[in-house]
């Protein structure tokens, strides 16, 4: 915050302290919104849907191939689980390895047919009207503890953006129906413009990414994104993603030709 003038905000925020429910300029810090972390050619929530009071970004970390910690750091995005990254372990180098793609308000389901885990572009934006999206909050993550998200004063619930049960990330009353709030990070697993947890945008033909050295780059949702195949549990922890794991990456040792 102090490196996009929001400094002000920033000395405002006690790291001491659970961030729900702070009060940061008059607000709590889960409702921030900041300008600069939307992209205007999202059109949001048009102005009709309920986001529960929580700032929003179009900008999510990259998380690796999936949610689920591994030996090793092979699958490992830049904002993995539970790590911290220095620029000396992005092992693939700053200039082939993504750090934040565009992630959209409405968020993607794939096409008819295709498994959810095919890494292939050529999704559809969730149906229905903007309360059927599943959105990225900005400052303070939706957590999946449901005795902390009921003493921030929301209900618990285990209903998750495809219907099914088990994933407490959202509840299933009136606090936490949909829209779906979920953390400002994605998964590579699924290609651009694929299904709600990857990366996706409202521009014609893919997304804007940041690489690790600040560099912005539009990629394209048909890039290559290799066979489909599931990443081994041990090392080297293969992914078969072609270009795009490649990308996703800080250190898979992958070679990555022009994109």
């Amino acid at each position: 915050l102090p490196y996009i003038d929001q400094a002000p905000m920033y000395n405002q925020i006690n790291f001491s302290l659970p961030a729900w429910n702070q009060q940061v300029g008059g607000q709590n810090l889960q409702s921030v919104r900041i300008s600069a972390f939307e992209c205007p050619s999202d059109p949001a929530f048009g102005g009709d849907g309920n986001r529960h009071n929580l700032g929003w970004t179009n900008y999510a970390g990259c998380e690796g191939y999936d949610w689920w910690k591994r030996p090793g750091s092979a699958l490992s995005g830049v904002f993995n689980l539970n790590t911290h990254t220095r620029i000396t372990t992005i092992k693939d180098g700053t200039s082939n390895t993504l750090m934040v793609m565009e992630c959209s308000t409405r968020g993607y389901e794939p096409p008819a047919g295709v498994p959810s885990h095919h890494k292939v572009g050529g999704g559809k934006r969730r149906g229905g009207d903007a309360n059927n999206s599943v959105f990225h909050t900005l400052l303070v993550s939706v957590c999946n503890e449901p005795s902390v998200m009921a003493a921030a004063g929301h209900g618990d619930g285990a209903v998750d953006p495809d219907g099914g049960g088990g994933m407490r990330f959202w509840g299933a009353g009136d606090k936490w129906a949909a829209p779906y709030a979920y953390h400002p990070g994605f998964i590579h697993c699924f290609g651009i413009n694929n299904n709600w947890p990857g990366a996706s945008s409202e521009h014609t033909g893919g997304a804007q990414g940041i690489l690790a050295d600040g560099s912005v780059r539009f990629l394209n949702d048909s890039m290559d994104y290799g066979n489909g195949g599931e990443p081994g549990l041990n090392p080297p922890h293969v992914s078969g993603a072609g270009v795009w794991g490649a990308l996703n990456t800080k250190a898979g040792g992958e070679t990555i030709g022009e994109f």
